[in-house]
């Protein structure tokens, strides 16, 4: 049986929308959708661009329909896309074709994507909408394994408040689009986070924007584990 998810249904109604919100009721929307991913690129690409030894493979985890892939794969010899939602990979592969990206390879979550040693891991507006940490723990698993050059991982660290909890509470069809599961925010304590790198032996080379909306986590390679002491 195909699994489907909330994902498939976005990427069904309006992609552009519920990847980036921002995008939405402009005049030219489609234009300043890719427009965003270009910027964000950019971003990424002037904080880890001075700590990448090489630029062979790159892996994107949460890709959508490719915002931050098409130009990304610019970079790269090879990207690997990774994503929840079949649909969205559908889509993807079609602008693939379009922009004309013949070195991105798509992957659902499940599938065997951390089996090559990657150069530089990146996921922006993905984990914030997360719910389960155990799962945000499968992917950091999968990073340690093939990771050998930085990783750019984003999430909202923001505290929760009393309005988070309430919402929480709401039935689900008097939820605005925004709020309902698989595309609300997802508030992460950063303390809980480094723990998480730390059991994965990813060193923090820096943070950025911390306990916002935007923090982000630049990573390093695995260290060995140290043994115990007898």
């Amino acid at each position: 049986m195909v699994r489907t998810t909330p994902w498939d249904r976005f990427a069904k109604e309006c992609p552009t929308f519920y990847i980036a919100t921002h995008t939405r009721w402009r005049w030219n929307e489609e234009d300043t959708f890719w427009r965003s991913g270009e910027r964000t690129v950019q971003f990424i690409w002037d904080h880890v661009y001075p700590r990448l030894a090489r630029r062979f493979l790159a892996i994107e985890i949460g890709v959508g329909i490719g915002r931050l892939a098409v130009p990304m794969a610019q970079r790269f010899v090879q990207v690997k896309v990774v994503d929840h939602s079949r649909v969205m990979l559908e889509q993807l592969r079609l602008r693939c074709a379009r922009f004309g990206r013949p070195n991105i390879t798509a992957f659902l979550d499940t599938a065997a994507w951390d089996t090559e040693p990657a150069d530089f891991i990146y996921s922006a507006l993905t984990f914030q909408h997360i719910s389960e940490l155990a799962t945000i723990e499968m992917y950091v698993a999968k990073i340690a394994r093939c990771l050998r050059g930085v990783a750019f991982l984003q999430f909202d660290t923001r505290p929760r408040s009393s309005f988070e909890r309430w919402r929480e509470q709401l039935p689900e069809q008097w939820m605005p689009r925004t709020w309902r599961m698989g595309m609300r925010r997802i508030r992460r304590d950063a303390d809980v986070l480094r723990t998480l790198f730390a059991r994965h032996h990813l060193p923090i080379l820096e943070e950025l924007n911390p306990d916002s909306a935007l923090h982000v986590f630049i990573l390093g390679a695995p260290t060995p584990a140290v043994p115990a002491s007898p």
